[in-house]
């Protein structure tokens, strides 16, 4: 140490000899073992340029740049070194200011995206490979290079797109990696679960550059259209539905003491101690989900330091809105929703990147899964003694009074949340009662089952009951004790809101498809496996694999000769512990239970829905345990299966000839000012909504009242909506174990009020006092 401390003394003791080389040459052995001595490397640069050596003294302020600390901001600067960053935090009001951070810059670049990292150029031809040069196909549209940072894990594509090949290359341009999705995507007239309403891509390390051929006029079977604005963002959920914002700027190299801002929407620089305006700059788009690179040979430092947050607090407006002309899935954030990030669970990961702003905001904070027994809650989640296997009582979760506001005119549809009355708003519906405003609505955690007594319950463990009628399902509920019931419309329609605003989605499967990708006995005799082996006392049931079942599936067994029987489907319900593979295109489905005679040709399996709460391994209140399409639960605040598994019959609401009657709390009856248009029973086009239905008197029912019109279960609601037939009839939500991309929060079907049972139809109970 005292010899390292001797060659610093006698560097400057040479310098202020006047002898610049000797000074050099010893400061040079001095940083060689203190890499970290700032200043030591600064004055070294110094030394170097009075020498006339710029290459060297650049080197050296480089050096001492990269090891100066971050500063403490709540965004930190970027720079000191080439480097880039995605925002991940809600910002507003951005002040910019740009410094050298050691002595000078030397010529400095930044770019700045919006979230939507599409470029400005696409070019006719497609991606051959890793090769750089494009397939000349005029069918065939590509977008040009644009920068991409390998921190944000995924790529995803939403708009108007129906083809995806990926290409990224390194930071020197070289093509490192190439993908090709052979999936199908935006089909018209179909609800398969093979058709995909978006593409990912996984960003490769030490990836700079990207493009992605998006568009084939080759299929002529898709809805896709150019004139639909393209979306690429960050992460695995899409992006919200704007134009795309790309600023790239060369950096006046700059001194010690001058700087770059952006203020108030304008650029000024400060350069010798004169400021001028910058009026030909570009506005740049910072938001949450941008890109900011910096680079150069001798980068500065660009700050965030006088950036304000948006709005996280009980009385703030949350808004979402959607574009009633544009088929788009996604939403535009506005108030202070502008700028707020989404995120849930995939098993213990996330599925997108940054936190979920709205779990620091009312009323989405407060929402808590609870243990209710005789009407009075007895535990919250992670309190002692809450359980969800019905040891100790119903789980419910608990949402608490908010207040909402709807205004849909000839181009929006757009809707407002928040903890306090603001002029315009009003309680929503959900918590008006014949008494008065409820502080709070419980909703059924799970689909209901029935217990050993026979009673309705919410609990896990049990498949959802199929055998009840809709009468049947609100006398059990009403059978519990005062204040419960079957789920109302008017508890639907607050889920429906809080999800939206949320998540910024209209079409709920953009999320998860749920539970909805399996084959259905009930539907089509024909879609269900029968056994190719004969076996007496077993649990194993050998059928051809062309039938797919996996471990944890739900599934009746029956006579085939018989025909499958909804009165006896309870009875005959069982689960596949595992499935193995086995030669000949066969494979062994194991089930619980006790052991059966299988009878060759005979012996029947057929899926159903899955078992209550089967989500309970997902690290969050929303999420599901993988992103796999159409056999996965996933929950939504702790409400496992909002969509898909089983239709949900909406008590207090009739359909006749597509006129609307809802009855209130109080007992009142009103119609809706719009009708629930009629469809056939076979499900195309023309049964996807494209509009909610708008009554002024009536705001905050939001049913379908505009189908098919260009919408497909890619777009718009993307949820089909059968009503078909005359007569009185109920209404049921969210799809079934069979629906496909058909399922979803805006997914609705009536039945005849005289029909007494439904193979895919249950309930989910509510309580409220």
């Amino acid at each position: 140490k005292l010899s390292v401390s001797y060659v610093e003394k006698s560097a400057y003791s040479l310098y202020n000899q006047g002898d610049i080389e000797g000074a050099i040459n010893k400061l040079n052995v001095y940083c060689t073992y203190v890499t970290t001595d700032i200043e030591a490397k600064t004055n070294l640069g110094d030394w170097y340029l009075e020498c006339g050596n710029e290459d060297k003294a650049l080197e050296n302020y480089y050096d001492a740049a990269k090891n100066k600390e971050l500063t403490d901001e709540v965004i930190p600067s970027l720079g000191v070194k080439n480097t880039k960053e995605i925002i991940l935090e809600p910002i507003s009001d951005v002040v910019i200011e740009i410094t050298p951070d050691v002595r000078m810059t030397k010529d400095m670049t930044l770019v700045i995206t919006g979230h939507n990292l599409v470029p400005e150029a696409s070019f006719s031809g497609r991606i051959n490979g890793t090769e750089r040069a494009l397939w000349e196909d005029e069918a065939y549209t590509t977008t040009d290079w644009f920068a991409v940072d390998p921190d944000g894990a995924y790529l995803t594509m939403s708009g108007g797109f129906n083809c995806a090949m990926w290409q990224f290359a390194n930071e020197i341009g070289e093509v490192t990696h190439y993908a090709i999705s052979g999936n199908d995507y935006r089909v018209k007239d179909t609800v398969s679960v093979d058709v995909y309403q978006m593409a990912r891509a996984a960003i490769p390390e030490n990836s700079a550059w990207c493009r992605v051929t998006y568009f084939d006029s080759h299929r002529m079977d898709t809805t896709a259209s150019l004139d639909e604005k393209l979306t690429i963002v960050y992460g695995r959920l899409p992006g919200e539905s704007r134009a795309a914002e790309y600023s790239y700027y060369e950096i006046p190299d700059l001194k010690e003491g001058d700087s770059i801002v952006y203020k108030d929407n304008a650029w000024s620089m400060v350069k010798d101690g004169v400021i001028q305006y910058l009026d030909e700059w570009k506005l740049p788009a910072v938001e949450r989900g941008s890109y900011v690179a910096v680079n150069g040979t001798m980068p500065g430092k660009v700050s965030f330091e006088k950036s304000s947050f948006s709005k996280l607090s009980d009385d703030g407006i949350y808004t979402v809105r959607f574009d009633k002309n544009n088929p788009s899935a996604m939403g535009e954030r506005l108030d202070d929703a502008k700028n707020l990030g989404f995120n849930s669970a995939v098993a213990t990961g996330q599925i997108a990147l940054g936190e979920n702003h709205f779990d620091s905001i009312y009323p989405w904070r407060e929402i808590k899964m609870c243990n209710v027994v005789n009407g009075e809650v007895v535990a919250y989640e992670g309190e002692g003694g809450f359980a969800v296997d019905g040891t100790n009582g119903d789980v419910f979760v608990e949402i608490p009074k908010f207040y909402v506001k709807r205004v849909v005119d000839e181009n929006y549809d757009t809707i407002s949340i928040s903890g306090a009355c603001h002029e315009g708003f009003e309680a929503d519906s959900a918590f008006l009662t014949k008494n008065g405003e409820a502080d709070k609505i419980y909703v059924a955690a799970y689909i209901t089952s029935l217990d050993s007594e026979n009673s309705t319950v919410s609990i896990s463990g049990k498949t959802p009951v199929f055998n009840l009628a809709s009468e049947e399902l609100v006398e059990k509920a009403q059978a519990k004790g005062t204040g419960y019931s079957e789920i109302d419309y008017a508890a639907l329609s607050m889920l429906q809101k809080l999800f939206m605003v949320e998540t910024g989605l209209r079409n709920s499967q953009y999320l998860y498809l749920g539970a909805c990708g399996y084959t259905s006995a009930f539907s089509d005799n024909e879609n269900y496996a029968v056994a190719q082996k004969s076996n007496e006392k077993t649990n194993c049931i050998v059928v051809s694999d062309e039938f797919a079942f996996e471990s944890g599936n739900s599934v009746i067994v029956f006579n085939s000769n018989d025909g499958i029987s909804i009165e006896n489907l309870e009875k005959n319900i069982r689960f596949v512990k595992t499935v193995i593979d086995d030669a000949g295109d066969m494979q062994s489905v194991y089930i619980d239970g006790d052991p059966i005679n299988v009878v060759e040709g005979v012996t029947a399996i057929a899926h159903t829905a899955l078992k209550n709460g089967t989500t309970r391994g997902v690290g969050g209140h929303t999420g599901a345990m993988s992103t796999a399409r159409g056999t996965v639960a996933f929950k939504y605040r702790n409400i496992e299966n909002l969509w898909g598994n089983a239709y949900v019959y909406i008590d207090k609401v009739s359909i006749t000839g597509g006129e609307i009657t809802i009855e209130n709390r109080d007992g009142t009856k009103v119609k809706a000012g719009f009708l629930l248009p009629h469809t056939d029973s076979t499900i195309t086009d023309a049964s996807i909504v494209k509009t909610l239905g708008y009554d002024a008197l009536m705001p905050q029912v939001m049913l379908p009242s505009v189908m098919g019109g260009g919408a497909t279960t890619s777009t718009y609601y993307g949820d089909i909506c059968i009503n078909a037939g005359m007569g009185e009839k109920s209404l049921y939500f969210g799809g079934s174990w069979s629906s496909m991309e058909g399922a979803g929060l805006f997914s609705f079907a009536t039945a005849d009020d005289n029909d007494s049972i439904h193979a895919d139809t249950s309930g989910r109970m509510m309580f409220i006092k």
